[in-house]
């Protein structure tokens, strides 16, 4: 998420964080479930790097 945010890709780098906080709520009931989440979630972070998604709603410029 650093290297998103350093690289202007504010979209990218606020889905990776939703789904971080997501999934860690989802397995917030033991610390292996925990471990699990932030294992998905760097998994689908370097998916999102090789294939950004488009979000036109979403003005990359301007962060808003």
């Amino acid at each position: 998420m650093k290297w998103k945010l350093e690289n202007d890709r504010y979209a990218d780098a606020s889905l990776d964080a939703g789904v971080l906080v997501l999934l860690g709520w989802l397995f917030s009931g033991t610390i292996s479930g925990l471990a699990i989440a932030t294992i998905a979630s760097a998994i689908m972070s370097l998916a999102l790097l090789f294939s950004p998604p488009k979000m036109d709603w979403f003005d990359e410029e301007t962060g808003m």
